[in-house]
């Protein structure tokens, strides 16, 4: 057994294999295979990991420095936030540091670009939940943003956005803020987030030429106090004919008539507000041309009777209101119902209700009944 592991181990020197390399007559038959074997396996392996030693050889000094001056990088942010910190209280104002750190965070790492290319590069910046009650000049950087997330902090102003001219969504919801101002030079801006703030007064948005999106649901004000919407900005706003979209559930207003200058809406949200008059009302949903959907939920409006025929027959373009899906064959109704309804009011007009057959047979088809029963209808 000894003889037998010594020769094993012997001829796979390299001192065997060379004495043995032009005698191969002193091995056994079974050792002449297993050499076969083992030079067809060595002619048949890959040359390439010289190549590939060579390579990693030139290339590990460069990847070594890369991260060293990841490190010194770090460090010196970590620093200039540690001076920031002491010079201010934690968490007050955006700092150049904060962002740096933030855009790695989310995948962005500098790597061998100068900070300020890397900070006029970045589209993307998350700083929610920051505890920020400034943003600071620092953000000014960031000349190439496009989205801005400073939902979840303590803001009571909108500041230091001057540089915002490419910032097309701007989310800014529950903070502390009490007026819409600085939006001077956001040309850009398609989507703006200002729920449950402490805003009164919507105002000041007559440059966001591009405003698709405004949700300023659920603001945080006085029992006596109700948001109000300037009619200079909405007019603004009509002119552009940009916006889409408005919610401000929840805000006790009063008055949506300022809406009616913006025909350009299709969704409008003011439920659980404290509208009351449908005159104001049918007044903005005659005059929002493109206007599908409208929810008053939870507004004492729901409470005048046939609220939602009037609301309805006021609108040609009403395709859903509170949640619940408009019928086109019931708004032909209705219409046709009013028309019906003026001419018996007009007693030379009575003997032209004979040429109403068509109001009488829709009738019929949306399950109102006979003619004697839509009689009995009218006279109600």
């Amino acid at each position: 057994m000894t003889e037998t592991a010594d020769w094993t181990n012997l001829r796979t020197k390299p001192t065997f294999r060379l004495i043995f390399s032009s005698g191969k007559d002193f091995l056994t038959p079974e050792l002449k295979h297993e050499e076969d074997q083992r030079r067809v396996s060595e002619e048949s392996k890959p040359q390439d990991d010289d190549f590939e030693d060579m390579l990693a050889l030139i290339t590990s000094p460069f990847a070594q420095i890369e991260a060293d001056l990841h490190n010194a990088r770090q460090k010196r942010v970590a620093v200039e936030s540690q001076v920031q910190e002491e010079s201010h209280p934690k968490g007050t104002e955006i700092s150049k540091g904060m962002i740096i750190r933030t855009a790695e965070k989310y995948g962005n790492r500098v790597g061998y670009q100068a900070e300020d290319v890397f900070l006029s590069r970045t589209t993307h910046l998350h700083l929610n939940d920051k505890r920020l009650t400034r943003i600071g000049p620092d953000l000014a950087l960031c000349s190439g943003l496009r989205v801005l997330y400073l939902y979840g902090n303590s803001l009571s102003k909108i500041e230091d956005l001057d540089f915002g001219r490419r910032l097309t969504h701007l989310y800014l919801q529950d903070n502390i803020i009490s007026a819409i101002e600085g939006m001077e030079n956001m040309v850009s801006l398609k989507k703006l987030y200002l729920d449950r703030n402490r805003i009164q007064r919507v105002e000041n948005l007559g440059a966001c030429r591009r405003l698709e999106e405004l949700h300023i649901s659920q603001q945080t004000l006085p029992a006596d106090v109700h948001l109000e919407f300037n009619q200079e900005c909405m007019e603004a706003l009509g002119e552009h004919a940009s916006c889409r979209v408005i919610n401000a559930s929840g805000n006790q207003l009063l008055d949506p008539t300022p809406l009616a200058a913006v025909p350009s809406l299709t969704s409008i949200s003011l439920s659980n507000n404290a509208v009351s008059d449908i005159k104001r009302v049918l007044a903005l949903v005659s005059c929002c041309a493109e206007l599908s959907t409208l929810n008053m939920k939870g507004c004492p409006v729901l409470n005048v009777p046939k609220y939602r025929d009037q609301v309805v027959r006021a609108s040609h373009s009403l395709q859903e209101l509170d949640g619940d899906s408009v019928a086109p064959n019931h708004r032909e109704f209705l219409i046709g119902f009013e028309k019906t309804k003026t001419m018996r009011r007009q007693p030379r007009a009575r003997a032209k209700l004979e040429d109403t057959v068509d109001v009488w047979e829709k009738a019929e088809n949306l399950g109102v009944g006979k003619s004697s029963n839509y009689q009995a209808y009218l006279n109600s």
